[in-house]
């Protein structure tokens, strides 16, 4: 992954941090999942940015993804006067780099060549696509996370 902050005259590697196998966290020049194309990227209103399906390195059916992904957006570089440690600015922020996170893997079949956008209230839709069996859909997928009211009960 490549970011630019000069509206693309330079260009830098995004590095991430990834959980290797559950045992040990490493940062690397590279995201936590399979390099692919053809896959479908929106970025909500707070930064996060969702990364849908595409054509990964596989045979038959495994030469297309369902996987949602998500990486939140970078931390606030706006901090009180009183939680600064010191004066420079330049040491007042010690972010680690960011981690994408597997959503799921919807039901909505894999994919590649789609498109994904997010509303104005911050859901992600997945939009049409060539399935795994070469049939271009003409569907419409809406993304949406929702919370156990059984787990709060437990809590409270």
């Amino acid at each position: 992954v490549w970011s630019s902050n000069d509206g693309g005259s330079t260009w830098e590697i995004v590095k991430f941090t990834h959980t290797r196998e559950m045992r040990y966290t490493v940062r690397e020049e590279r995201a936590s999942w399979l390099p692919r194309e053809s896959m479908a990227c929106a970025v909500g209103p707070d930064g996060t940015l969702t990364l849908t399906g595409g054509n990964v390195d596989g045979e038959g059916d495994a030469r297309f993804s369902q996987e949602v992904w998500q990486l939140p957006p970078p931390p606030t570089t706006e901090i009180a006067w009183y939680e600064k440690k010191t004066s420079d600015d330049r040491l007042n922020f010690a972010f680690p780099p960011l981690e994408w996170a597997k959503e799921s893997e919807p039901t909505w079949g894999a994919r590649r060549g789609h498109q994904s956008f997010v509303d104005g209230d911050g859901v992600v839709y997945v939009v049409g696509g060539e399935g795994s069996d070469g049939i271009f859909r003409a569907d419409l997928w809406r993304m949406e996370k929702s919370v156990d009211l059984n787990n709060l009960r437990d809590v409270y």
